[in-house]
């Protein structure tokens, strides 16, 4: 029997100099990216990855990596 693929789906928040990335502005004197990552569960592989914002929210983020058919 088949089985529909178990996907993780994960956000980490990498820190950068604001002085050197201005255009990755996250608080006042602080920047950072956000590493959206979705996971293969039966190898750990990962299936797809990007970058954004660090303000962008986790859930707004989810929305990109829920491109497959049975995925909600």
């Amino acid at each position: 029997m088949d089985h529909l693929p178990l996907r993780i789906i994960d956000a980490s928040v990498i820190s950068l100099c604001l002085a050197t990335y201005d255009w990755a502005a996250y608080r006042k004197a602080k920047g950072a990216v956000k590493l959206h990552l979705n996971l293969d569960g039966d190898t750990l592989m990962p299936y797809d990855a990007y970058l954004s914002a660090g303000k962008v929210h986790d859930v707004h983020g989810r929305g990109e990596q829920c491109g497959e058919s049975g995925v909600i």
